[in-house]
């Protein structure tokens, strides 16, 4: 059985599109999981500590 080159093509095509979708997904969680232990590692570390209690962060009473 013999095959065009067209029809091949769309097959591959075809293939590459249906595979595209769940990559993108995969790299947003990746990206999505890599900030997060960048976050969790930052405040473990100590360095956003004299941002987060900064005085404009502070609540205070309403008058």
């Amino acid at each position: 059985m013999t095959t065009t080159h067209g029809s091949t093509a769309l097959k591959e095509k075809h293939v590459v599109t249906r595979n595209f979708v769940p990559e993108c997904l995969v790299a947003w969680w990746v990206l999505l999981l890599t900030l997060g232990a960048l976050e969790v590692a930052v405040r473990a570390w100590g360095y956003s500590e004299p941002h987060i209690y900064d005085s404009i962060y502070i609540s205070r009473p309403h008058r």
